[in-house]
């Protein structure tokens, strides 16, 4: 399975001889989590250009019809969908990936079509979770990992997109440096490649892309898992609300236009592991909460909060440092009076 890997953009402009770039999106329903299937067709709505604005589609009623301008086209090989336009460098899109599920209106209304969040790409927006992109140059986009069917793993593959020809490429993984030029093609701008050896999931990524003009772009990050929404249960306050039995504690972060949160500490080894990974609350887009339910946590645990895999923060309504610049803790003899949960 593919997971998208979030990205900080460390960019450094200047200027080129174009304002605008060749984007490509990609859907790859097979390497998803889980895997999409049927699908016979695939589109990229949104507010892309193609002539004109796409238009969503255009779609009647949610329906987009087979032909329409923003279709994507399948490289059979790869089992790819691919939508490619020219777009000016410092315009921001919204989009979503559509996706029919039959090849006739007949047997299920509007081609089955179902419509869905990039799932290669982590930033969304709005009451309607619309994928955005904003394009700069150079670019990294829609970097994603493949799973070896386990939780290792073994594939890394992005998109590059650059006005200047890419001199020099590098991939990190977990420190490790290695020379990634000779995995990009240039005419596609897709880049992909096959790690020496799997790697945990959780591992550190980092992606340096050097154009012929010094131009120098950086991606870092963790790859975002899946993350469950679901509301938090009643009487929950923000921070820390002890539960009813002897070593359960609810977590509760607000973190509007956050991905995801893992909450780090002696438990998990300071890594980010799936069994620590934050539910989510989405009462609208400027008001998102993360939240958790632990088990088994012991008084005075050192902890923090790891979001969108490359921030890490402390505990904000917690009033105990451990240590000033890193650490909040969970502790009885902070909140001695603290009600049970529920």
């Amino acid at each position: 399975m593919l997971r998208t890997l979030l990205l900080l953009v460390l960019f450094v402009p200047l200027a080129h001889a174009q304002d605008s770039l060749d984007v490509t999106f990609r859907f790859l329903p097979d390497l998803t989590t889980p895997a999409i299937s049927p699908v016979v067709r695939a589109f990229a709505p949104g507010t892309m250009p193609n002539g004109t604005i796409n238009d969503w589609g255009p779609n009647i009623n949610g329906t987009i019809a087979p032909g329409a301008v923003s279709e994507m086209t399948l490289d059979a090989a790869s089992n790819e969908y691919r939508y490619t336009q020219r777009l000016a460098v410092g315009s921001t899109h919204q989009y979503k990936i559509h996706y029919h599920r039959n090849s006739s209106p007949s047997g299920s209304p509007g081609y089955g079509g179902v419509w869905i969040a990039d799932p290669l790409n982590p930033i969304t927006v709005g009451n309607n979770g619309d994928s955005q992109v904003t394009v700069t140059d150079p670019m990294v986009f829609q970097l994603a990992r493949e799973q070896d069917g386990g939780t290792s793993i073994q594939r890394v593959s992005a998109s590059i997109f650059a006005t200047e020809a890419v001199t020099a490429l590098t991939f990190e993984v977990n420190g490790v440096v290695r020379d990634g030029l000779s995995f990009y093609d240039a005419s596609t701008g897709r880049f992909s490649y096959d790690l020496p050896t799997p790697v945990a999931s959780g591992s550190q990524f980092k992606i340096t892309a050097t154009t012929a003009d010094g131009t120098v772009t950086q991606q870092v990050g963790l790859a975002p898992p899946t993350v469950v929404d679901a509301p938090r249960p009643a009487g929950l306050r923000d921070g820390i609300t002890r539960g009813a039995t002897p070593g359960q504690v609810f977590l509760s972060l607000f973190a509007p236009y956050k991905s995801f949160v893992h909450v780090i500490g002696e438990f998990s080894n300071w890594e980010a592991r799936d069994a620590y990974l934050m539910n989510r609350e989405i009462v609208n887009a400027d008001s998102v909460y993360f939240w958790i339910e632990l088990n088994q946590i012991r008084d005075n645990t050192p902890f923090q909060y790891l979001v969108d895999g490359l921030i890490r923060v402390a505990d904000p309504y917690s009033e105990v440092v451990l240590d000033p610049f890193n650490d909040r803790f969970i502790s009885s003899d902070v909140f001695p009076n603290m009600p049970a949960y529920p």
